[in-house]
């Protein structure tokens, strides 16, 4: 009788460890790659800029059919501009270094390549102003809507930023002679996160219409940005995204006049706790970093120039 009890849990527990394993494996199946997504954050006051003034020469007078505020000269004073607001979404995979043959007047050179392959989606949610007429024939907007809009492009800018004494920023460069090694190495014949089979540059990509993606239908678009003769100093840096969203801000001064127009802006935060003598792609960690003294941790957020530690910051710059 004990032995038949014994033999009974010995199942249950073994067929309970079976399903967990199952599950497990099932549950791991659906991630075949490291991929990181940062969400759009849309806003409803981006579909609009002012009220501002604008820089129109009319002379003010008194009118005596229609009210003064109908006046050009007042007109003038209190403009909104009012537009539609896209949005990409943008998953990228681990920062990486790659060694390519790069030709050069000499001959070929193997030069030490920084990359990151991301995707690029369109989920169809575009911000726009909804207009409601008044009674005495005019316009207001009470709500924002979301629309379906698209397709989009994307026109990238990419910016690696180090934080150290270097005081070095590098722009995107790129490079023919890394994508095929790079699409070889990041891509698998087996897998199916890019269906398109095609990997493009920081210039080729804008050619390509992204249209939305359903969950029946994924639309995305995969892209790989890089990096040449980066200093192998570096250890704290940021790269910024611009071209995910046709969202900008003006300055307005006290006087309601425009001024600087600021693009909105992707901040992703990385670290690199290596030496110089030996890069090594295993040491690029994404995130602002975590000090083991918490007393120091201010000092370190303030080194990325930003008030909270966050990993990924969207801003207008």
């Amino acid at each position: 009788m004990v032995l038949r009890c014994f033999m009974a849990a010995f199942t249950a527990v073994f067929l309970l460890f079976a399903t967990a394993t199952a599950s497990a494996q099932e549950k791991w199946s659906l991630s075949p790659y490291v991929l990181t997504t940062i969400p759009s954050e849309p806003r409803n006051e981006e579909t609009f800029t002012g009220p501002l003034t604008l820089p129109v020469n009319s002379a003010s007078w008194t009118p005596y059919s229609v009210p003064t505020t109908e006046t050009l000269a007042e007109m003038q004073k209190h403009v909104v501009l009012r537009r539609p607001i896209w949005n990409l979404e943008f998953s990228f995979k681990p920062l990486r270094m790659i060694k390519v043959d790069l030709p050069t007047a000499e001959g070929v050179e193997s030069r030490l390549i920084w990359y990151m392959v991301y995707r690029i989606r369109y989920l169809g949610e575009d911000l726009q102003a909804s207009p409601a007429e008044t009674n005495f024939g005019g316009k207001t907007y009470p709500r924002i809507e979301k629309v379906a809009g698209g397709p989009h492009r994307f026109f990238p800018r990419f910016l690696l930023k180090e934080y150290q004494e270097l005081n070095k920023e590098y722009m995107d460069r790129v490079i023919p002679a890394a994508i095929d090694p790079i699409f070889r190495r990041e891509f698998k014949p087996n897998r199916t996160e890019n269906p398109s089979g095609k990997l493009y540059d920081s210039v080729s990509i804008s050619s390509v219409p992204i249209e939305a993606s359903t969950p029946e239908q994924d639309k995305s678009v995969w892209g790989v940005v890089t990096w040449d003769n980066i200093d192998p100093r570096v250890d704290y840096f940021s790269i910024f995204i611009q071209g995910l969203s046709n969202a900008f801000e003006i300055e307005i001064d006290g006087q309601g006049k425009a001024g600087k127009m600021k693009f909105k802006t992707l901040k992703l935060n990385f670290s690199r706790p290596g030496d110089s003598l030996e890069e090594n792609e295993r040491e690029i960690l994404y995130g602002l970093p975590i000090t083991a003294n918490p007393r120091k941790q201010p000092e370190m957020t303030q080194r990325y120039g930003q008030q909270k530690r966050v990993d990924h910051l969207w801003f207008y710059q």
